[in-house]
């Protein structure tokens, strides 16, 4: 959670507004499960949870959409994955995820499609 904040200060100022509760059940929401079993399976579902917790709880008001792509970003790198899109398709995708009109799977489609695996540091022993 305090990654997302950090993000929402560096893209939107230090002033911005935060809902905490809305923060803390959309940062939850990857992680959530169903009957003992993860609701979504992988990390590409897991970040599209994120994404559309994000845009549907709006933590934090206005930019929203922006600091909910950026954690999404981050997540994915976090778990060696990066999105390689231009800014409009980003924009659209975001944009339509955040009608409420797109499934977790329908979004996790979606950024399949721009989906890379990083590459480690050439010094990275792991």
């Amino acid at each position: 959670m305090d990654d997302v904040v950090t993000i929402a200060r560096a893209e939107l100022g230090s002033a911005v507004s935060i809902d905490a509760d809305r923060l803390a059940e959309a940062v939850a929401e990857p992680l959530r499960r169903e009957a003992d079993r993860e609701a979504y399976p992988g990390t590409v579902p897991k970040a599209a949870a994120l994404l559309l917790a994000m845009l549907r709880l709006r933590p934090f008001g206005p930019g929203n959409a922006r600091v909910a792509l950026l954690a999404t970003v981050v997540f994915l790198n976090r778990n060696a994955l990066d999105l390689e899109a231009d800014d409009d398709e980003l924009i659209a995708l975001v944009a339509v995820a955040a009608t409420g009109e797109l499934t977790v799977l329908q979004t996790a489609a979606a950024l399949e499609r721009f989906v890379t695996r990083l590459s480690p540091a050439p010094d990275d022993d792991r």
